[in-house]
């Protein structure tokens, strides 16, 4: 018997080989979401090529037939290797290394070496010489190996020893719960190894037959095996070196005898120990600085509570988890403990806490306060209010005689008292404007200022208040100019108040102006489908300093320290007059240069909307 006797036994466990690699493929597809059955897929495929691709070399007969499918096993023989990286790199959670940039270049010398193999009639790279011997069962090609051929037996090696050596590392560098779905790796990377080492040295029973594809449906045997008893696609052992050993909590394992078989990199730390020391032995020597701990919880399968460790500075805080571990048949296997230190979130927490326990009293006190204060704003509205009209009933008697005394005065041609009886009538006159203009901001304040709303000629309004500021621009020598653009004839406003804001601004105009122009322009806007009356004052005055506008507009509010004792007045001006635009659903813009003067706007509707419904224009004028 010679030694090509046995090649149909060969033939048959080839097929059965190809056949079980394009079942792992199929499997694996089914699944193609899982990390690693992609390139277990490509490898799977690989290897049914490879094989079904001998198998056809071996039982045909044909020289030329013979050649064409040793050349087809290459595409299965070059995919190897490159399957067998992109797996390793998956399952050891290095899967980032293969991108746009990287697979291209892997995929040169696959490419190159099949160029080779289907042009080596041209070159010989491949194999320099092919003998076809017929004197066994089955006729066998003997190849001669070129450089090319050594050239793809190195890129293979490379490959598959690239990725030996990070199943191998993952091996040693995994817990021993894992250990099982390691070795499963490990198992499946040698028998390649083993027939291809066998077929290059020649050492094979069988020197014309390659071991190699036999050696990888092997692999998917192991492949298949750990799917099956592993669920290797299912749970990627080597993905707890990214989730567990990187996480902050404590984290173990253990059996149902309640010894350690896993634990983290946190648990060492915080438990003082190393794995080597606790792995194998009793939770107790784990949790043997933490004794209360462990009689508290050592029997209990399922626990989430918090537990208090040290005392004064040293003591800390944990957020302790517990859940059994069971079988797919529900069977108890063991437990996972998983602790978090909570310390500084419990000390977040307790500052919190007291923090808003004293933003609840400040709250209180300022709720005291501010009912202190809107009650003595209401007292002092009142008292104003009384005051006011307490004050203008003897006023006005006073400012009735005073006129009086001038008629009699000019009947007994007594002139010498005229100036003093003036002075009494100015004096009057001006204290009676004070106490209105109290009542009038102490009205506004306590909400109790109505609007009475009319239809009034514009025209005639200006002229009315030209009258009365006429006389009061000429006492300064000033010269009071009135341009009316596009006037409008009536508004619906308040016209008491309308005519209020006008004169006291004008008045104001006048008073700070010496020998200069105060100017009243009036003019009609239409905004947003609104109509507007523009009231512009400009006076060429001393102006406002830009610290004091802010101000401007704050009853009782002089726009310098001097000024009660220059000119007089009290600041209530402008604040009741900003307050009635308000009201009517405009405002007061002032714009002011020192040295040179200010522009007071006012911005009014046409038809004033009724209370409590504001109109702000939506252009402001500057």
């Amino acid at each position: 018997m010679t030694q090509f006797q046995n090649i149909p036994v060969y033939v048959v466990l080839l097929a059965l080989a190809g056949s079980f690699s394009s079942a792992i493929g199929v499997f694996a597809w089914r699944r193609h979401t899982i990390t690693g059955s992609k390139p277990l897929v490509l490898l799977a495929i690989a290897v049914a090529v490879w094989s079904f691709g001998y198998v056809l070399e071996l039982v045909t007969n044909q020289f030329d037939t013979k050649l064409f499918w040793a050349k087809v096993q290459y595409f299965g023989i070059v995919t190897v290797a490159l399957a067998w990286l992109g797996f390793a790199l998956q399952v050891t959670a290095r899967g980032q290394w293969l991108n746009r940039r990287t697979i291209p270049l892997l995929l040169i010398s696959p490419i190159v070496i099949l160029l080779l193999v289907w042009t080596n009639e041209l070159h010989g790279l491949i194999w320099p010489n092919i003998t076809l011997i017929t004197d066994g069962l089955l006729p066998i090609l003997d190849f001669d190996h070129g450089l090319g051929f050594w050239a793809c037996i190195v890129y293979s090696y490379v490959g598959l020893l690239t990725g030996t050596v990070l199943l191998v590392l993952t091996f040693v560098r995994a817990p021993h719960l894992y250990r099982g779905q390691a070795s499963i790796l490990l198992l499946g990377v040698f028998p390649p190894w083993i027939g291809n080492a066998l077929y290059i040295s020649g050492l094979n029973p069988w020197s014309f037959i390659d071991l190699t594809p036999l050696g990888f449906a092997l692999s998917c045997c192991a492949m298949a095996y750990g799917i099956f008893r592993y669920r290797l696609l299912d749970v990627v052992p080597i993905a707890r070196d990214l989730v567990i050993e990187h996480m902050e909590d404590g984290v173990i394992v253990v059996d149902q005898h309640n010894r350690i078989v896993d634990l983290n990199t946190a648990a060492e730390q915080d438990l003082k120990h190393t794995a080597s020391d606790l792995i194998g032995h009793a939770i107790d020597a784990a949790f043997a600085r933490w004794p209360d701990v462990l009689e508290r919880y050592l029997h209990k399968t399922e626990v989430a509570e918090e537990f208090i460790t040290g005392v004064g500075r040293e003591q800390r805080v944990f957020d302790l988890r517990i859940s059994s571990l069971r079988d797919r048949r529900g069977r108890y296997n063991g437990r996972l403990v998983v602790w978090r230190d909570i310390t500084e979130r419990k000390r977040s927490e307790e500052a919190l806490r007291l923090q808003n326990e004293e933003l609840i009293a400040l709250h209180a006190k300022l709720s005291m306060a501010k009912e202190a204060a809107e009650t003595a704003s209401r007292a002092k509205s009142t008292f104003l209010a009384n005051m006011s009209h307490e004050l203008r009933t003897p006023l006005t008697a006073i400012l009735g005689y005073s006129q009086l005394l001038k008629i009699q005065i000019a009947k007994t041609h007594q002139t010498a008292l005229i100036p003093d009886v003036a002075a009494i009538e100015d004096a009057g006159q001006h204290l009676l404007n004070l106490v209105t203009s109290v009542l009038d901001m102490s009205k506004i304040e306590a909400g109790k200022m109505e609007l009475y709303l009319e239809t009034f000629d514009v025209p005639l309004l200006v002229e009315q208040v030209i009258a009365i500021i006429q006389p009061l621009a000429k006492q300064n020598g000033n010269t009071l100019t009135v341009q009316c653009h596009n006037l409008p004839t009536s508004m619906y406003a308040d016209m008491t108040k309308t005519r209020q804001i006008l004169f006291n601004l004008l008045s104001n105009a006048t008073k700070f102006t010496m020998q200069g122009l105060v100017t009243l322009s009036v003019d009609c806007e239409l905004r947003n489908g609104q109509e507007w009356v523009i009231f512009s004052i400009a006076d060429t005055g001393a102006g406002i300093a830009p610290d004091q506008m802010k101000h401007l507009f704050q009853e009782f509010t002089q726009v310098a320290t001097q000024t009660p004792h220059v000119y007089g007045g009290t600041g209530l001006g402008l604040a009741i007059s900003q307050r009635f635009c308000n009201m009517m659903g405009g405002e007061i813009i002032a714009v002011s240069t020192p040295g040179k003067g200010s522009t007071f706007t006012v911005c009014l509707p046409t038809t004033v909307p009724k209370p409590h419904t504001p109109l702000i224009p939506t252009e402001k004028v500057s």
